[in-house]
């Protein structure tokens, strides 16, 4: 099944996950009910058929998927029994990705230390606990949840311009590929769904035809 061949290829099982972090399922669960750990992007419910010597057996299961990247999040985060404390790390690195995005001229309304920043990091940090970035960023952390809102408004509002001088054009080409750093392969019933793909199909071939972007294996 090529859905289970993505899930398993580029995602952890919950069972998967605790194993490698050292972390029982009850501490497991207690951090998720803390808001420190973030809910599974994937829930697979799973009717299985087996057969062998032994006879028949069927059981039914559902296995929660996680991104291989947040091995690194749950190590970091296993002892905490604090969310101010997982909200200050993701804060703080949600801030650095944004300024280092301002450094490459792709700017946003949200600068550091304004109370729109502040919201804006907030509702990310709830999509991040629903699970929600694990599938739609290539990590689900939060530098590639930075990365991706922010280029995402930056280029549609380059996009809502009649016309791009030459700077603006290589910003849009810069952006785009940042996008693409970002986006996941997505499973394969959703590939058609990602806003990279939906912004893929307003850039003028002229431009895209420079956009490194459109050569990475996606569709993969």
């Amino acid at each position: 099944m090529e859905l289970l061949d993505y899930l398993y290829a580029h995602f952890y099982s919950e069972a998967q996950l605790t194993k490698y972090c050292d972390v029982t399922k009850q501490r497991f669960t207690e951090l998720q009910a803390l808001g420190v750990m973030p809910k599974p992007s994937y829930i697979l419910n799973a009717h299985i058929g087996c057969r062998s010597f032994f006879g028949n057996h069927e059981q039914n299961a559902d296995i929660n998927f996680y991104p291989k990247t947040y091995k690194q999040w749950l190590n970091k985060m296993k002892l905490n029994k604090k969310r101010e404390d997982a909200f200050h790390c993701f804060n703080t690195r949600m801030q650095q990705t944004i300024q280092a995005l301002s450094n490459k001229g792709i700017s946003s309304n949200y600068k550091n230390g304004t109370k729109e920043q502040a919201k804006f990091i907030e509702i990310q940090w709830q999509h991040f606990l629903e699970g929600t970035y694990g599938l739609c960023t290539r990590t689900g952390l939060p530098e590639d949840i930075a990365q991706k809102e922010i280029t995402i408004d930056y280029i549609n509002m380059l996009l809502a311009q009649q016309k791009l001088n030459d700077k603006e054009e290589k910003q849009l080409i810069s952006a785009m590929n940042i996008l693409a750093s970002c986006s996941p392969k997505f499973a394969p019933h959703e590939r058609g769904k990602s806003q990279f793909h939906q912004l893929a199909k307003r850039i003028k071939p002229d431009i895209s035809d420079q956009i490194k972007a459109f050569n990475l294996p996606m569709d993969d």
